[in-house]
């Protein structure tokens, strides 16, 4: 794929030293630079080879805009680039982060705008928007996206972001509503099993454990490789709060273990957040403090900010002292 794209860029090169006026070769030279930024730092996890990947295609961008400014593929290309800068998060300075999120904001909004049919635009503003935790935001985006191009690349990933949204809204006849579709049309997507499991462990859904087991194997079975271990101990852990909601304590606990995490298949710890909202939405608020207190030792630049809206999970436990404890660290 990078050496495809390398073709491309040097066809695309001479595309625009032929005609230096003309706005889509170097628009599609910032997105060839995308998506090969996006290659390396996901296939080889080299941040920086990345991020020079991304200033090269912001140098495109920036002369595909200066040629013409309204140009709505010009635009997306700029806003994009900048936002997968932000999402490397290479910067130590919270206001540089949060200009550089502003900007890509702002040139996404303008594309759109520009060009309102750009389902492509409105995919990376749905997950700009998750990013800020607008939910609702989110959910205008990604049904837009969809409305636009329901055939779109990433299709899929529209769809489980409209799950997610809708679920962390509560919202949760239209988060199953969008998890089933994203079940029929991807069969073969663990993210359209793993939704269900999430909707088994809220207040919408019974306790069917049998049903859960058989998720949870499905789940392992449909994930990548490289997820494999992650989603299989995630599993665990869905299957547990099933079975607490269930009441069946010693099960539940004795899954619960099995869904344990280490550094090399949650390097985030990650596992340990999702371990605490299971424990707090099911009926266990001191195994989900304690889990949420292993995550923040881990993870001490994350926070509870009790004041910001919290997540619905964590409601039952924000009269618990031990939970504001955590808030103010």
């Amino acid at each position: 794929s990078l050496a495809s794209l390398a073709s491309a860029d040097s066809l695309l090169a001479r595309a625009e030293s032929m005609v230096p006026g003309w706005v889509r070769p170097p628009a599609m030279r910032a997105r060839s630079s995308f998506r090969r930024s996006f290659f390396i730092v996901t296939s080889t996890g080299d941040v920086e080879s990345s991020a020079q990947e991304l200033e090269k295609g912001l140098q495109h961008a920036e002369r595909a805009v200066a040629i013409e400014p309204s140009d709505a593929y010009a635009l997306e290309q700029r806003g994009s680039l900048q936002y997968l800068f932000y999402l490397l998060d290479l910067s130590n300075d919270p206001d540089e982060a949060d200009a550089l999120l502003d900007s890509a904001q702002a040139d996404l909004e303008a594309a759109v705008e520009s060009d309102p049919t750009l389902a492509t635009a409105y995919s990376v503003l749905s997950h700009l928007f998750y990013n800020r935790s607008d939910n609702v935001s989110v959910v205008l985006m990604a049904r837009r996206a969809y409305e636009e191009d329901a055939y779109l690349r990433d299709a899929d990933r529209i769809l489980e972001r409209l799950f997610w949204a809708h679920y962390d809204l509560e919202q949760f006849r239209d988060a199953r509503a969008w998890c089933d579709e994203g079940g029929q049309r991807f069969p073969d997507n663990h993210a359209f099993v793993e939704c269900r499991l999430w909707l088994q462990v809220s207040s919408s859904d019974g306790s069917d454990v049998d049903r859960a087991w058989e998720l949870q194997q499905q789940l392992t079975d449909l994930a990548p490789e490289t997820q494999r271990e992650y989603e299989e101990r995630l599993g665990y852990l869905l299957v547990g709060g099933v079975l607490m909601k269930a009441g069946l304590a010693d099960s539940a606990a004795a899954t619960l273990a099995r869904g344990k995490g280490s550094e090399e298949i949650d390097p985030w710890q990650e596992l340990l957040m999702y371990e605490g909202a299971i424990r707090a939405t099911t009926g266990d608020p001191d195994g989900a403090v304690l889990a949420l207190r292993q995550f923040l030792a881990a993870n001490p630049q994350q926070s509870f900010d009790l004041d910001a809206g919290l997540h619905w999970w964590w409601r039952g436990l924000t009269e618990r002292e031990d939970f504001q404890a955590l808030t103010r660290q």
